[in-house]
């Protein structure tokens, strides 16, 4: 019986420190991430890690982004997770509660929607 209090606590410690950093992020908001990037927010949806970005479709489209650099950008997102050590305490919380990390980059013309999800259990 200890060891399931103990497990819940650790969950929510866990969760509860991912939502202060979800907090964090969004008061930097809207924040450039390169010429054709905007960070729109980032949330935490019941145990999943969601970043939100703008895409800015005169350069490339949803539909040109899925075809040509999805599985690029999903690689260099995994080598982000698993290499920086800035990110190991937020790795450490969504292990801790079974959680993902989505992105999802959404077209500002087109309103299409591009999702990335990387599953933490291996890196």
């Amino acid at each position: 019986m200890f060891v399931a209090c103990s497990n819940s606590e650790e969950k929510q410690k866990a969760k509860d420190s991912l939502k202060y950093e979800v907090e964090l992020v969004n008061k930097l908001t809207p924040s450039s991430v390169d010429f054709m990037t905007t960070l729109t927010s980032c949330e935490l949806d019941g145990s999943n890690l969601i970043y939100n970005y703008e895409i800015d479709e005169d350069y490339s489209t949803i539909d040109e982004m899925k075809e040509k650099q999805m599985a690029t950008l999903k690689k260099t997102l995994e080598a982000s997770w698993k290499n920086n050590p800035q990110l190991e305490g937020t790795k450490a919380n969504l292990k801790t509660i079974g959680g993902k990390v989505i992105y999802n980059y959404v077209g500002n013309t087109s309103k299409k929607i591009m999702s990335i999800t990387i599953e933490l259990d291996n890196l």
